[in-house]
């Protein structure tokens, strides 16, 4: 088998293996073409630059990151690295709490974990100047999310909550919603009956608040926390990231003053953020929200941002309040925040590119806008 294949010509074995690793499937074992690179040296640069493009990472696997990135031997492959999602996973709850609020022990908790992991991964990633490489001109992309594992095996079981979603790209549509309807025949979502997690003949019905704000909680970046005394209160400058996602995926949501933060202090070369948050079910904590990111959108833009995406959501199940009475238009353009819209308006004349929805409404934006902005395309 060996002979023939090297018989091949240099272009046909190249074909082949492109081909092979263009139509891996991600379902089987999202692990298994690692196994690929470590065939002999002429399959060993195809299949790293596919392994090491996206790199799935969550707090225990910071460390690993550093070892396969960080010496001399391994640094060449920062070279293939386009994209890295930190996924932060919290500790388990049971049916004890998941009808609850989290408690003051279990924010500060998650507070911690994902304070730890954010900063330990900038600080490897702040070390990472003066290199170069073939992609490199455009810097790395960070996508940020957090979630505990129980998140979808209580009320809200959603697939796109569980370890086993498809989030890496998926260029086929047929084969996610494939993954979609196997999942739900596995589970018997069109006859579950189970009414104290809201559940009645596979329809959802009567969640209670404290439900929903189990796996709505907002995080913060708090120094206060003794176990965080070691770690110095600013975070690592990190100018080789220059495009940040946090994608609706996930319902918590990073809170607006630590996100400004790390906008002003970290991502210094930041030209691409894309930030999608649900809407809070606490009203008083959605004010709250909303006033520091009116704060963040005047102060906390980077002056290197060129495109800048906004997207909050909202559905009837999480809030079925802003569905009653209303007419289909007043639905979605009923929550725009005024001071949102005109503060986006002044904060946002240097961009190229604007997307803002539900957050702010156009008819705010323009109420203040001055024709001398000729940048803007879209």
């Amino acid at each position: 088998m060996a002979e023939c294949w090297t018989n091949l010509p240099a272009e046909i074995r190249m074909m082949i293996l492109r081909i092979v690793v263009e139509d891996y499937r991600f379902e089987s074992d999202r692990y298994a073409r690692a196994g690929y690179a470590s065939v002999c040296r002429e399959w060993q640069p195809v299949f790293e630059a596919m392994n090491f493009r996206r790199l799935n990472l969550d707090q225990g696997r910071i460390v690993d990151f550093e070892k396969v990135m960080g010496n001399e031997a391994t640094r060449y492959r920062r070279g293939y690295l386009e994209y890295i999602f930190l996924n932060i996973k919290f500790d388990d709850y049971d049916c004890t709490v998941c009808q609850l609020k989290e408690d003051d022990e279990t924010i500060m908790n998650n507070n911690a974990v994902f304070f730890r992991a954010l900063w330990n991964l900038l600080f490897i990633l702040s070390k990472w100047i003066g290199f170069v490489g073939s992609r490199r001109q455009y810097g790395l992309t960070l996508e940020l999310g957090a979630y505990s594992p129980s998140d979808c095996k209580h009320t809200f079981i959603d697939f796109h909550l569980e370890e086993i979603y498809p989030f890496q790209p998926v260029n086929n549509t047929e084969r996610l919603i494939d993954a979609y309807k196997r999942r739900f025949d596995r589970l018997g979502l069109d006859t579950l009956n189970d009414p104290y997690h809201g559940w009645v003949n596979g329809q959802r019905e009567g969640l209670s608040l404290g439900s929903k704000q189990r796996i709505m909680g907002t995080l913060t970046m708090d120094d206060g926390l003794p176990e965080l005394s070691i770690y110095p209160y600013t975070f690592p400058r990190v100018e080789i990231i220059t495009d940040l996602r946090i994608r609706r995926q996930f319902y918590r949501k990073i809170a607006a003053k630590s996100l400004d933060n790390l906008l002003r202090e970290t991502f210094t070369c930041l030209k691409w953020f894309c930030h999608e948050a649900w809407h809070d079910v606490d009203p008083q904590q959605q004010l709250c929200f909303e006033k520091d990111y009116t704060r963040l959108l005047l102060h906390g833009i980077p002056s290197t941002l060129r495109e800048l995406s906004i997207f909050e959501n909202f559905n009837k199940l999480l809030h079925p309040e802003h569905f009653k009475q209303l007419t289909y238009l007043e639905q979605y353009t009923k929550r725009a925040n005024p001071s949102l819209s005109k503060t986006l308006s002044k904060s946002s004349r240097l961009l190229t590119r604007l997307s803002a929805a539900f957050l702010v409404d156009v008819v705010d934006f323009f109420a203040s806008f001055q024709s001398t902005n000729n940048q803007i395309r879209t």
